[in-house]
């Protein structure tokens, strides 16, 4: 179970990756107003990965950051970023 405060600092990680990705390859990517909003699709697209039904880069351009980003958003949640 996530801390209150590690779930803060996963959203925040989130929302600068995000500003980075924008400036990099524009507008366009959906951006999420609130944390559970993101969760909820982060956790909706990781499944799908884990399943194998989308990829690791399909899932950073649908939350609209890099590779490099959602690598570490991963990381910090515990949640594996290989689906082997």
């Amino acid at each position: 179970m996530l801390t209150q405060e590690r779930h803060d600092t996963v959203f925040s990680l989130y929302e600068e990756a995000h500003k980075g990705y924008e400036k990099v390859f524009g507008k366009g990517a959906s951006v999420y107003p609130n944390p559970e909003a993101f969760f909820k699709q982060l956790l909706t697209l990781h499944q799908e990965f884990m399943a194998g039904e989308s990829s690791f880069s399909y899932m950073s351009e649908q939350l609209g950051v890099s590779t490099f980003a959602l690598h570490e958003i991963l990381s910090q949640l515990g949640l594996p970023a290989i689906n082997v």
